[in-house]
């Protein structure tokens, strides 16, 4: 069978016929200049002629703080799926990061296909596929590459081989509950603001497969990673009046950490909603749970009427990254259940908002009341059986967490000081 082979070459992908998958060759001591944007690639020794890629010469792309810095190369004909349908690229990266590939049509119509994939280990070659199974309703006749996805730091990628051929496996996309663990399943985490994510093993377990994060020195306040692609999950997020929760598990660093989660309409970004939690311990795993039906201060209100089918999870939200490392797994639909979730509900804190005082009741013998501001610092820790009544009349207007620690489990409620 004949395949269609893209040659990248003179800022110019052309289309020809061969019996075998031909890459594209940097070592032809051709002139390619690429298009891009804030700046184009250009042709340049191999960095490490090694691994997979013994290639004299490829392309380089210096990435710029730009957040939706990219190459691109105008096809000399629309791509023709009958045959083909599916990108390879060889990628040397100098971080583990999310390198999203886009089919559009150099006409502006709105018809565009997307992946993302992960580039997992830093200053190695490795090849990348992309299959677009699906992408036959279109015409596209441009292709996009987007180096280190929605970031914004200043780096240096290198790209080979830019292939379109056959044979790419079709994974399924990301749904609820997402454990890491499905071969099937396309785990690509897509971080934005200056997070770098990959799968990893669990740093209690080898034996189970994680995300690990990290909020890079200088990232974003808002830095963040989509669980997913920008396609977001196969199915809805099912939210009704009654059911508003999701539940995460989490290893980080500290006690305190303030932990963001955002739901949203992907074809829709300003349909959202966002809520919060604290972590309780550190350097262990929790299961921390996410009411939507409190949303952050600041933030739209869950609206059940709406469709939400994308998460993104924001760890230390409202700082700037100091290069911590944190790990998440087990992203499900509703809240605690168990040991942890009876507590909570036998948990009261009233009133609710206060502005005085504050009563905990329910609580169990010998508990650790900790309150911690938005930002994740410690306000108050009181040891208490039963019952605690706390004076809140110094505390700044905003939203608190208490973290409920007993024999039984710890739980986190939710305070407004008004």
């Amino acid at each position: 069978m004949k395949k269609i082979v893209l040659f990248v070459m003179m800022g110019i992908l052309s289309t020809t016929l061969a019996f075998a998958q031909v890459l594209t060759d940097f070592d032809a001591n051709q002139t390619v200049t690429f298009t891009g944007w804030p700046n184009a690639p250009t042709l340049v020794a191999n960095p490490s002629v090694s691994g997979i890629n013994t290639s004299a010469n490829c392309g380089e792309f210096v990435r710029t703080a730009e957040q939706w810095a990219h190459s691109y190369a105008i096809l000399a004909a629309p791509l023709d799926f009958t045959t083909n349908n599916t990108f390879k690229i060889k990628v040397y990266s100098p971080i583990a990061c999310t390198i999203l590939l886009k089919l559009e049509n150099q006409n502006g119509t709105a018809t565009t296909t997307e992946l993302a994939q992960q580039v997992n280990t830093a200053n190695t070659w490795e090849e990348l596929t992309f299959p677009f199974v699906g992408a036959t309703t279109g015409v596209y006749d441009k292709i996009v590459i987007f180096y280190d996805f929605a970031n914004t730091t200043d780096n240096t990628f290198y790209f080979d081989d830019v292939t379109f051929t056959t044979g790419g496996v079709v994974l399924d996309q990301i749904n609820l509950p997402v454990t890491f663990e499905l071969e099937n399943v396309n785990y690509t985490i897509s971080d934005f603001g200056g997070n770098s994510s990959l799968l990893g093993a669990d740093p209690a377990n080898a034996l189970n497969t994680c995300v690990i994060t990290t909020k890079n020195t200088g990232a974003e306040t808002w830095a963040g990673s989509t669980i997913g692609t920008t396609a977001g999950f196969a199915d809805a997020i099912p939210f009704t009046a009654t059911e508003t929760k999701m539940r995460v598990k989490v290893y980080a660093p500290a006690i305190g950490v303030l932990i963001r989660l955002k739901v949203e309409d992907h074809t829709n970004n300003t349909i959202t909603c966002e809520t919060e939690a604290l972590t309780t311990v550190a350097n262990a795993w929790e299961t921390l749970e996410f009411d939507f039906s409190n949303q952050a201060t600041g933030t739209v209100a869950l609206d059940v009427a709406n469709t939400y089918d994308m998460a993104s999870i924001f760890f230390d939200f409202g700082a700037n990254g100091t290069g911590a490392v944190y790990y998440f797994d087990d992203v499900e639909f509703g809240g605690l259940i168990g040991i942890n979730q009876v507590a909570n509900d036998a948990v009261q804190v009233y009133p609710n908002p206060a502005s005085n005082n504050v009563t905990i009741k329910g609580l169990g013998n010998q508990s650790i009341v900790r309150v911690y501001s938005a930002l994740g610092t410690l306000i108050d820790e009181v040891q208490a059986n039963e019952q605690v009544t706390l004076s809140v009349s110094d505390w700044s207007v905003g939203v608190y967490m208490i973290s409920i620690q007993s024999e039984t489990g710890t739980i986190t409620q939710r305070l407004i000081k008004q």
